[in-house]
């Protein structure tokens, strides 16, 4: 009887906590958004994220069509923990590519980034908007992880 108390205290606990849940950080919005085509000059990126961030582990790169970086290497907080800002020199026309590596406050993991917009008369190449397929499993993040795994099993036992 005490056991089976005990599994359904767990199973509360656990039901109780799962809107304390975090994923990883992802982009929510961009400024200048994703794949637009601004009209105006530009001089700053503003990348919001889902949850907050390490600014002093997160970059954001501008980068132009010849693959120079263009941004002035400051990224920083913008409106609070959950956005960054990168500023640059006035953008000309051209198409850009923005590149983010953050590493969220909640879960300590690192997320990378990048999506590309137009200033001007500059248009987007359709095929750099084409999504790839991404691996369901790293497999060296996998490996990393089982042994930590193993550890828990060891710890808290099996029955």
């Amino acid at each position: 009887m005490l056991k089976l108390l005990t599994i359904i205290s767990i199973v509360f606990v656990c039901i109780i906590n799962v809107g304390l849940a975090y994923g990883h950080p992802f982009v929510v919005d961009t400024e200048p958004a994703q794949s637009s085509n601004i009209t105006t000059e530009t001089n700053q990126i503003i990348i919001h994220y889902s949850e907050a961030v390490e600014v002093e582990y997160s970059t954001i790169k501008v980068f132009d069509k010849n693959g120079n970086q263009v941004d002035n290497k400051d990224t920083k907080y913008f409106q609070g923990e959950d956005s960054l800002i990168v500023t640059t020199d006035l953008l000309d026309d051209g198409v850009y590519t923005v590149t983010s590596k953050v590493l969220s406050k909640i879960d300590g993991h690192i997320v990378s980034d990048a999506f590309v917009f137009a200033v001007g008369s500059a248009r987007i190449d359709p095929s750099l908007l084409e999504e790839t397929e991404q691996p369901v499993v790293y497999f060296p993040e996998a490996g990393a992880r089982f042994p930590g795994l193993v550890g828990q099993v060891i710890v808290l036992g099996t029955k």
